[in-house]
């Protein structure tokens, strides 16, 4: 997945066009403000080999090993051995190549040398202040020497883009940071975390602790909170990773979003216009809907009704009704099955070609739900199943879907557990190509009319 969690290609593609442009002011400033055509056209003839040629050096030299915190000497130390070397490469290669492309001033590239260091690193040092002016707020869990090491390095360096809030630790602490809070029990970790608004917590625990360590995770799942532990226990998780160094103690992260950066931004443009066109298209069909439900039975013609979305928010879910009116009165929160009397025969068609969903495009244009991600269940479900089922707020990871992998792979009324095989293989692969072979396969079932509800 090209896009997915860790990937540098937000850096690379920052630094391909920084090198295009500082090429562009190397020749401006040796001609004087002016782009000879004659020494520019060869320029403009290499400029994608020239631009894969310093991409491949800076990844030589480092610059994308996203393991690592840099400090400024890291940067400019990564930056200038990667353009030096890529500076040097492009300068046999344009020389070798002088016959075919024409002849590239040298001195434009002696300028470019300078001008792509300062751009290069320019950039990244920024970020690094920008760390440093909005630290993380960090909870570190632990004991023993490795615990004791992450403190001291977060406290003395401020580019790991850190705020040390506590530490969550039965045992007392050796020199105590009056400006640090001292937590004891992990059993309070979800109120420490509200509390104290932490974005991060870092768990350093021997294996023995490995219990303590799940329970800090499973309690915080939901809340957005991202998790760091040392690598000799991350072997406990198999959702993807992204590595970074502290004191030279690589940490990974657990259960990292699966939909993140550039992926995300991609995946909710999508959402957005899908769903603005299929209101549109399906607009005939939505006013017949309205007309018929209101000849069928008494009662709203929309039916909302509150569901969890992602990290435990909760939001109300539109739906065509397709059940009698107050059909949960008497009987409470009740899972529905695909021979429910409470079910209306419009409500049935409708519930069988799916075409009950459509209302939730709303859901999906106000940012509540995606096109495809595991379907929203109710909170009076969800509580009950996140005692039940271990692991099942994982699938609150993402944001919930109008389809998913189960139902396209499943039938309708599965049980919560087989639901969440399919979810956590969802969150734990998702790409941009699953999102669509999901929908042209949800397209599938309605025209097949599976699963009926």
């Amino acid at each position: 997945m090209f896009f997915k969690k860790g990937s540098p290609f937000l850096a690379i593609l920052m630094d391909g066009v920084l090198v295009n442009v500082g090429i562009i002011l190397a020749f401006l400033i040796r001609f004087k403000g002016t782009l000879p055509p004659f020494n520019f056209s060869a320029y403009q003839s290499v400029w994608v080999f020239i631009t894969i040629i310093m991409i491949g050096t800076f990844y030589i030299s480092g610059l994308y090993d996203r393991r690592r915190s840099y400090t400024m000497v890291n940067i400019l130390d990564n930056t200038i051995n990667g353009v030096t070397l890529g500076t040097l490469l492009i300068f046999v290669a344009v020389y070798a190549a002088r016959t075919e492309v024409g002849k590239f001033p040298t001195t434009v590239l002696m300028i470019s040398w300078l001008v792509n260091l300062i751009l290069i690193s320019g950039w990244r040092i920024i970020l690094v202040q920008f760390r440093k002016a909005s630290p993380r707020r960090v909870l570190v869990v632990g004991k023993g020497e490795e615990a004791e090491s992450i403190l001291e390095d977060i406290k003395k360096r401020p580019e790991l883009g850190y705020k040390l809030i506590g530490v969550l630790s039965e045992e007392e602490m050796k020199n105590p940071d009056p400006g640090i809070k001292h937590f004891k029990s992990v059993r309070n970790i979800r109120r420490i975390v509200t509390a104290n608004k932490i974005d991060e917590i870092i768990i350093s625990l021997p294996p023995e602790s490995r219990k303590e360590m799940v329970d800090a995770i499973s309690q915080c799942q939901g809340m957005g909170v991202k998790f760091k532990i040392v690598p000799e226990l991350y072997e406990m998780f198999l959702s993807e990773t992204d590595g970074e160094d502290v004191n030279g103690l690589p940490l990974v992260e657990v259960m990292a979003p699966p939909i993140y950066g550039a992926n995300e931004v991609i995946k909710r443009l999508i959402d957005i216009l899908v769903s603005s066109v299929a209101l549109l298209l399906f607009l005939p069909l939505i006013l017949l809907i309205v007309v018929l439900i209101r000849m069928e039975s008494k009662g709203a013609v929309l039916f909302k009704q509150d569901r969890v979305g992602k990290d435990g928010k909760i939001f109300s879910l539109y739906k065509f009704r397709s059940m009698a009116k107050d059909a949960e009165k008497d009987t409470g929160p009740v899972m529905a099955k695909s021979d429910d009397r409470r079910i209306t025969k419009l409500g049935r068609i409708l519930r069988r070609t799916r075409l009950d969903e459509i209302p939730q495009l709303i859901n999906v244009l106000k940012g509540d739900m995606s096109l495809v991600g595991p379907r929203p269940e109710r909170p009076f479900f969800v509580e009950r199943f996140k005692k039940e089922i271990p692991g099942y707020v994982q699938r609150l990871q993402v944001r919930p879907g109008v389809t998913g992998l189960a139902q396209v792979h499943s039938r309708y009324d599965i049980s919560a557990r087989s639901k969440l095989r399919y979810d956590l293989l969802y969150v734990r692969n998702h790409s941009l190509f699953l999102d669509m072979e999901i929908i042209l396969r949800t397209i599938g079932v309605i025209l097949r009319r599976k699963g009926a509800r």
